[in-house]
């Protein structure tokens, strides 16, 4: 860490290059959600936004949340390694999570790609 980076400012600029981009992706998912909201809204039809709404919580439940939560345990595991000093062992963990992440995402994309099927089978039309 250079002295410049010891400042205050130097500790802020360093968390905003980390937190910008990921705030910009959040908010950009979140206005892709919006947009759907906003033209089924149009359509005046309470079972098209009934459906828009059951299908984010789907979708939300059974891979989103998934997905993070493996994100979240490998990003402590890389934070720890990191600390630690130990680069080696930060480069183990992002290959071993990429390929848990991978596991985990087949039986989610299975499970998205039969979504209709699952919630007709459950009750919903």
């Amino acid at each position: 860490m250079s002295k410049h980076d010891e400042t205050s400012w130097g500790k802020t600029r360093i968390i905003l290059g980390v937190t910008i981009p990921a705030t910009l992706s959040m908010l950009l998912y979140k206005l892709q959600q919006m947009v759907n909201l906003i033209f089924l809204g149009h359509l005046n039809k309470a079972e098209l936004l009934a459906g828009l709404g059951v299908g984010w919580m789907f979708t939300s439940v059974v891979g989103v949340s998934i997905i993070w939560g493996l994100n979240g345990a490998l990003e402590t595991l890389v934070s720890q390694a990191y600390g630690a000093g130990n680069l080696a062992l930060c480069g183990i963990y992002l290959n071993r999570g990429r390929f848990v992440m991978f596991c985990a995402l087949v039986p989610v994309f299975c499970v998205l790609l039969n979504t209709e099927s699952i919630l007709i089978a459950i009750g919903l039309d």
